[in-house]
């Protein structure tokens, strides 16, 4: 399953490039050319659209494959969910190398919880997965959402959802490891949702609490947010 998964991937990484551009002239032209468009392109319509589903479908078919293979991707998701289980049992994130303990990572504390949480109540490989899956997943229902006002129609929202997801191809499987990334995609889209649902002094408030989970994912983090944080502030003073 590993190697079968390895040539999904490799094959479907690299041919990303083929659908962007077609798929995103489409939506765009869509919007524009009104029912003469749609008359005259519908061929090249349909196909856009099939593209589409063949995107989406693919992957999430990986996600769905990813979560039956027994390894993770790097050394680095082994090491993050190693320490996740060594914080949850009360042994220390960040040791003191003086006592012995030569192990650590520069990721936050947050993402060592969710992890040995996640392994508390299923200690497997499947399980840590899952949940940084699941955390892409709904950054991208968010995001889909957020788009579907400005976007007439359930085709171009299609086309529109495999583009967002196209985005994400060339970071590979980093969009949705173990470590901090699928989380800190999650939360900068909660962030836009904030700011477009919320009075400027509650979403001020609630990217503040956003911003210190994803610091406590990763350092630098706080560049996830800041941009809405500084949007809130511009229109406040308008």
């Amino acid at each position: 399953m590993g190697e079968l998964l390895s040539v999904i991937l490799h094959a479907y990484h690299r041919c990303h490039g083929v659908f962007v551009l077609p798929l995103a002239a489409v939506i765009l032209a869509w919007n524009r050319g009104g029912l003469r468009f749609a008359v005259a392109s519908r061929f090249v319509t349909s196909v856009a659209i099939g593209l589409a589903c063949l995107v989406l479908v693919t992957y999430f078919g990986i996600l769905i494959l990813r979560q039956f293979s027994v390894v993770y991707g790097d050394h680095l998701e082994a090491l993050v969910a190693s320490i996740s289980w060594l914080v949850v049992h009360r042994r220390p994130g960040y040791p003191d190398w003086q006592d012995g303990d030569l192990y650590g990572d520069l990721y936050g504390p947050l993402l060592f919880w969710i992890n040995g949480l996640t392994l508390l109540i299923s200690p497997s490989v499947a399980a840590t997965k899952l949940v940084a899956a699941g955390a892409l997943v709904l950054g991208l229902l968010g995001l889909l959402t957020l788009s579907m006002r400005a976007v007439p129609g359930w085709p171009a929202r299609l086309l529109l959802a495999a583009i967002l997801v196209e985005q994400l191809l060339p970071y590979r499987f980093t969009a949705y490891w173990i470590r901090s990334e699928p989380f800190l995609y999650l939360i900068a889209v909660l962030a836009i949702l904030a700011e477009i649902r919320r009075k400027p002094g509650l979403a001020m408030l609630l990217v503040g609490l956003l911003t210190g989970l994803a610091v406590d994912l990763k350092i630098h983090a706080m560049l996830y947010t800041l941009p809405v944080g500084l949007l809130i502030l511009a229109r406040a003073k308008n």
